[in-house]
């Protein structure tokens, strides 16, 4: 490369640096042209000699670079949308090399800052002081009069960053860098784009990438994605490898529950989880859409369905949200569908206001009892703070709210409050775009199932801390009581 660009160099030099002489005629023709032939052979001794230190100035360059790297042969990048970074690669100019480290730091949700930056070389590290993505790593700038090319001489892809870490000060696109994005989708001049067509093609442009992505890495992962006519974002569905191996092992209860979406396109995030045996939350399914609405929860439990199928004694757990009840109601006709006591407890409230204060216990009791005569002594306080409570609670049904009225074991899972949890959990990633949330949920229930099964390995009771607890208790209450006949 070098010995091709010093010939073409002294070519040029040699053929265009002549003088003239004489004035232009009347006819307008240049009169006759003159070489110098001391001249021409001084500019080419200088062209030789600018050619030598360039030849010097790219080979001291190079043995500051990593040995391995071979500057003649490097992969020379002119795209500015160049997706990938990679070791060896060349940039044809620094602002080439600018715009494709800012396109890969926001694909791959990292960020760095400049660590120095000369005519000799462009260094950046990771914004987080122990990752090794980016940390200090120099792309070397070799500037002659020959070319201008920037050398990737030591490059990591593998991220260490914490999420948190990561998305901590909501870095946004600049105008230019969106610009940039779109500007190949709209050279025809008939194209038209409004603003909301932009923000559609941005939000939606990674989500299947970053889909693909997780079928990849996560083999055994379920995952799916629902778009209009026009390619507009429906629905997307995620179900990981690892919830779907653990569900086997869990209680055969699903509770499901919608929360909103605070970034700036909206949308409601439905999720599933359950508990595994020692009691801690389990995730089991994501799925973005506009709302809860018939078609949304009707798409998240058919896939839902696909994904893990039905289990013997499964039961649902949700609120009384019409359209979340009529699509569980078609979709699993076989599994019990119950209702969240805490919700059922926020409509007696609502409709009988006047000892609404004086629900929450004997409501409770009534929820948990074990045996129909406790269930009835709470039935009877609730009867005497408001005798239209009985009626209505039966018109709900029974076997909804009630343990020991229900078809199927609930276990300790009486509300809905781990679905609650969950979504508390996952606060700060609702405000951000679609694929960001994604990622984050994926990192998640990675982060969960790492401490829980290292949890699990730790333990050498027969049964959980949790369950060894409630045992102890028991026991140590137990003491106290007599048996009598």
């Amino acid at each position: 490369m070098i010995e091709n660009n010093t010939t073409t160099l002294e070519n040029n030099i040699t053929t265009t640096e002549s003088y003239t002489t004489g004035q232009q005629t009347e006819e307008g023709e240049q009169s006759e042209t003159i070489e110098d032939e001391n001249d021409k052979f001084d500019i080419i001794d200088y062209a030789n000699l600018v050619a030598e230190e360039m030849v010097e100035k790219l080979e001291n360059t190079s043995k500051k670079l990593d040995p391995e790297i071979d500057i003649n042969n490097a992969k020379l990048i002119t795209d500015k949308h160049h997706p990938e970074v990679e070791k060896g690669q060349a940039y044809k100019d620094k602002e080439t090399l600018k715009n494709v480290l800012s396109y890969y730091a926001i694909k791959n949700n990292f960020q760095y800052k400049v660590w120095k930056s000369c005519s000799q070389e462009y260094s950046l590290k990771c914004v987080y002081e122990s990752c090794n993505c980016l940390n200090k790593c120099p792309f070397s700038t070799l500037c002659t009069e020959i070319h201008l090319f920037d050398l990737c001489n030591r490059f990591s892809n593998i991220h260490t960053c914490p999420i948190n870490i990561r998305h901590e000060d909501q870095r946004q696109a600049t105008s230019k860098l969106i610009g940039e994005c779109i500007k190949p989708k709209f050279l025809n001049i008939k194209t038209k784009a409004t603003p909301m067509d932009i923000k559609g093609e941005l939000k939606y442009s990674l989500i299947p990438s970053f889909l693909h992505m997780v079928e990849k890495t996560n083999p055994g992962s379920f995952v799916d994605l629902k778009t209009t006519e026009d390619n507009s974002l429906l629905f997307v569905f995620m179900a990981l490898d690892a919830s779907i191996k653990g569900w086997g092992a869990c209680r055969p209860i699903v509770v499901v529950d919608g929360t909103f979406l605070k970034a700036a396109y909206g949308g409601t995030l439905l999720c599933a989880c359950t508990q595994d045996a020692t009691g801690h939350i389990f995730p089991l399914a994501f799925c973005v859409a506009d709302s809860e609405n018939d078609q949304s929860w009707k798409w998240f439990f058919k896939k839902f369905k696909e994904a893990y199928g039905v289990r013997e004694h499964q039961c649902l757990i949700s609120d009384r949200n019409e359209s979340l009840i009529k699509a569980a109601r078609e979709i699993y006709p076989e599994i019990t569908h119950s209702y969240c006591g805490y919700h059922i407890l926020s409509n007696l409230k609502t409709s009988f206001k006047q000892h609404a204060a004086k629900y929450n216990l004997p409501f409770f009791g009534a929820v948990k009892a074990y045996t129909e005569k406790q269930f009835e002594f709470h039935m009877a306080e609730l009867d005497g703070l408001d005798k239209r409570i009985r009626p209505y609670l039966k018109k709900v049904g029974y076997e909804k709210w009630s343990r020991i009225h229900s078809q199927n074991k609930r276990y300790s899972t009486m509300t809905s409050n781990i679905s609650e949890s969950l979504n508390a959990a996952n606060l700060a990633a609702r405000e951000l775009p679609i694929t960001t949330l994604l990622e984050c949920l994926r990192a998640l229930v990675q982060q969960w199932t790492h401490t829980n099964r290292t949890k699990a390995h730790n333990t050498f009771t027969k049964l959980s801390p949790t369950g060894e607890d409630i045992l102890l208790k028991n026991y140590t209450y137990s003491l106290n009581l007599e048996v009598t006949y």
